[in-house]
């Protein structure tokens, strides 16, 4: 469920919606600030919704451009590693534990992981390695 609400969240077929796009952009801070579970859980979908991105960039629509509204690798990346910010957890969380590892650091592995296993496309790489 929470990787199809990433993907309606940047979908360019949802960009003109503009309810659901406002009611995303305050549940995801909300939902991955809340708790280490929640951050967790969108860690676990990082790979997967990064990848479904890139087809997104990569789907051709009739050999027009790609569309302008479509959120692009770099951003979508980048509200992800925002949304993963153990920083920003709530006050009321108890503060992390010496062994509790940095989400940040996981997704990054992930990352190298995944690419270094798979023929990932140029654009791909270049939007997980500015990260």
């Amino acid at each position: 469920v929470l990787l199809s609400l990433v993907l309606t969240y940047i979908s360019p077929s949802t960009m003109d919606n503009t309810e659901p796009k406002q009611c995303l952009s305050y549940f995801f801070p909300v939902y991955c600030y809340l708790s280490r579970e929640n951050r967790s859980q969108m860690q676990t979908i990082f790979i997967s919704a990064f990848d479904l991105a890139v087809c997104l960039h990569e789907e051709p629509e009739d050999e027009q451009e790609e569309d302008p509204r479509l959120v692009s690798l770099h951003q979508f990346g980048l509200l992800m590693i925002v949304w993963l910010d153990m920083t920003k957890l709530v006050e009321r969380v108890p503060p992390p534990e010496l062994t509790d590892r940095n989400p940040h650091a996981d997704v990054a592995l992930d990352i190298l992981l995944v690419k270094h296993k798979t023929s990932s496309s140029v654009e791909s790489l270049v939007g997980v390695c500015v990260l």
